[in-house]
């Protein structure tokens, strides 16, 4: 009786190892090699939600909110929140009372809220990009999913083109002709980092995390302008992903729906 007891136990252990072993899709992989198969596999679904956070400091501090939904046959995003966004790729509308603009095109606090707002398509094939250099962080989980947070910064190249971004917090220093930030920004000194929730199970991300850190050049202001910059900009978002495999609805302004191709 005991040989047999001994046995059940030792299959039902074995049943137990190979059933957690056939769940951690990820195992003893390495990110570079992961990566890019999670961006896939989330651009393979029709769409997700997102939540989206978003801070800026060092300049014209503020922060966003957002919320919405995707469509990644057209990388196609529709968020509410701090404002009411829609993006196509890298092209972005907003509404304005019963009509939609380029953020740029709209002024003051308006169009600065917006402009925050980032297409998640645009993140994730920023991801895939710079997966080669990515290397794994700590378990965490995610509403419930088991994660492994991936960790990857950006090349210079890439941090060049998102500092540009920051010119829609000028702040004060639109009141003395300055209209790009780039000429003050010490390039080597900056970084742009990510830390990416990839499901375990799954092998799709749940949590994006992204900070892109400006070291500003000292004495960069010209003499005469009475404004001091700070040492560091900084810009963080968070962004939590889910409903993969839930339907997915969307009820666009026709005008959006002209726009982007998108029936909803």
């Amino acid at each position: 009786m005991n040989r047999i007891w001994i046995g059940l136990a030792v299959l039902t252990l074995g049943a137990g190892a190979a059933k957690a072993q056939e769940e951690d899709l990820i195992g003893s992989k390495k990110a570079p090699s992961i990566l890019p198969k999670a961006v896939k596999a989330v651009m393979k679904k029709e769409g997700f939600r997102f939540l989206q956070k978003i801070s800026i400091t060092g300049l014209d501090d503020r922060k966003a909110d957002f919320r919405g939904e995707t469509r990644n046959r057209k990388a196609f995003a529709a968020a509410t929140g701090s404002a009411e966004v829609y993006a196509k790729g890298l092209r972005y509308l907003v509404r304005s009372g019963e009509n939609f603009f380029p953020p740029d095109k709209l002024k003051g606090e308006e169009g600065t809220r917006a402009a925050m707002f980032r297409n998640p398509a645009v993140l994730l094939l920023d991801i895939r990009k710079l997966s080669r250099g990515a290397t794994w962080g700590d378990d965490e989980t995610v509403d419930g999913k088991a994660c492994i947070v991936a960790k990857l910064s950006a090349d210079e190249r890439t941090v060049k083109a998102q500092i540009k971004g920051f010119n829609t917090y000028l702040g004060e220093l639109k009141q003395y002709g300055v209209s790009d930030i780039t000429p003050y920004i010490d390039v080597k000194r900056s970084t742009s980092r990510y830390l990416v929730s990839v499901g375990k199970e799954d092998l799709l991300i749940h949590r994006i995390e992204w900070v892109v850190s400006l070291a500003v050049k000292k004495n960069a202001i010209p003499p005469g302008v009475p404004i001091t910059l700070p040492e560091k900009v900084e810009a963080k978002m968070e962004m939590k992903m889910s409903g993969y495999d839930e339907e997915l609805q969307l009820d666009l302004p026709k005008k959006i729906r002209q726009w982007s191709g998108i029936k909803g």
